[in-house]
């Protein structure tokens, strides 16, 4: 059964943290929040009712992108996007499939949105049956992040929407008994705070910032509020909080030649990045870079890492192929008339047996501090128009000379 919530009162709301997750708990409508993704309880058939049937109706058939197929009996969970939403993808959940039992709906929902990647879940009531019942939603909610907190690496805001301010305080209640860790208000720090005078300071509230020694994630920039009044706090941290969902992304670009990466080249990948105020972790051994940044930036990034990384995975191959040349075909030039004879470069000596090869008269490349030109059918080798040197081509035999 779908109910509108008797208040809409954004400012309703209370933060818990239990390690490594942020938890938000409101009145509020599940399917209007602008999150990532929101979590829809349906049956082992996906049926037409319930939330499933409602969202439907309300944003249209094709609201869940391939709902109507989805297969959920052997998992009991998939994640579909979501198309004329608020948020980005919908994740159907079967209570059929885990007996109705809320923890291990909640606990089947983090391994989900660990597994696709998911960084904020909105959760209304998993059990519509029990819609009215607050307490076994909450105790099943507590126990399942207690019992899964230490297997998330991904996953980090958890939004709870409830009905009405009575849910929301059996809620509130039995986790500041079982959690007892209410997250802090973060305030809202203006340029030159000192500038402020003594009777128009706002009330300090005390803050908490997320910490994390998992090396996959990132680490962000901190960013402090501070205001006048709660009211105008509140508006703030709704502020902030669109435009870093509708702007803010992370994301990874995988690849083989990143796990092929010379060490000494990483930095100069991240360098790239920062230039472009992207902040960017590379796992050599998964071959993953991972970013984030602006939704612009990151796209950014991600194109000028692709360039780099293929880049130097070109001139990789380049080298190796001009190694497996020289070790058949040697080319010399004569450093003066009767004077030492030395090799050229591995590249320089592929290039030279190259055009050897396709009977060109001559060939011009970049060499020896600039652009040169070998003449084949005088065996020389030009610097400028009046300065050259003698060349000669010598095949290997058993990889020796």
């Amino acid at each position: 059964m779908i109910r509108e919530p008797t208040t809409m009162d954004r400012t309703n709301s209370e933060e818990f943290w239990i390690d490594p997750l942020r938890i938000e708990v409101k009145v509020g409508t599940l399917h209007t929040e602008k999150v990532n993704t929101i979590v829809v309880p349906t049956d082992n058939k996906v049926s037409l009712r319930g939330q499933v049937a409602f969202l439907k109706s309300e944003y249209g058939p094709d609201c869940m992108v391939g709902s109507d197929r989805a297969n959920i009996t052997k998992s009991g969970a998939v994640v579909v996007p979501a198309q004329n939403m608020s948020c980005t993808n919908v994740m159907l959940v079967s209570t059929e499939h885990f007996k109705n039992n809320v923890e291990e709906v909640i606990k089947k929902c983090f391994r989900k949105a660990e597994k696709e990647k998911i960084m904020s879940l909105a959760i209304g009531h998993v059990i519509p049956e029990q819609d009215d019942d607050a307490k076994v939603f909450a105790t099943g909610m507590e126990r399942a992040i207690k019992r899964y907190k230490t297997n998330l690496k991904v996953l980090s805001d958890v939004r709870i929407l409830l009905n009405n301010t009575e849910q929301k305080s059996t809620f509130d209640s039995i986790f500041r008994q079982n959690v007892g860790r209410p997250a802090m208000r973060k305030s809202f720090v203006l340029s030159h705070e000192d500038e402020l005078s003594s009777r128009s300071k706002p009330q300090r509230y005390q803050s908490k910032s997320m910490r994390s020694d998992d090396p996959c994630l990132l680490p962000l920039p901190r960013l402090r509020l501070l205001a006048v009044t709660k009211e105008h706090l509140d508006n703030c941290m709704d502020t902030v909080s669109v435009i870093l969902l509708n702007n803010v992304v992370s994301d990874i670009q995988t690849g083989s030649a990143i796990e092929t990466l010379p060490d000494d080249q990483v930095p100069r990948v991240t360098s790239v990045c920062a230039d472009l105020h992207v902040l960017t972790q590379v796992d050599k051994s998964n071959g993953i870079v991972h970013f984030h940044g602006s939704r612009e930036d990151v796209m950014a990034a991600k194109r000028k890492t692709q360039e780099y990384v293929q880049g130097l995975n070109t001139k990789h191959q380049t080298r190796e192929r001009a190694e497996t040349i020289q070790t058949n075909v040697q080319w010399w030039y004569m450093t003066a008339p009767g004077g030492e004879l030395k090799a050229f470069p591995s590249v320089s000596n592929m290039l030279l047996e190259q055009a050897y090869k396709e009977g060109l008269p001559s060939a011009t490349f970049k060499g020896l501090g600039g652009m040169v030109t070998a003449d084949f059918l005088t065996n020389r080798f030009h610097m400028s128009p009046t300065e050259s040197l003698e060349m000669s081509r010598v095949e290997k035999r058993g990889g020796t000379f």
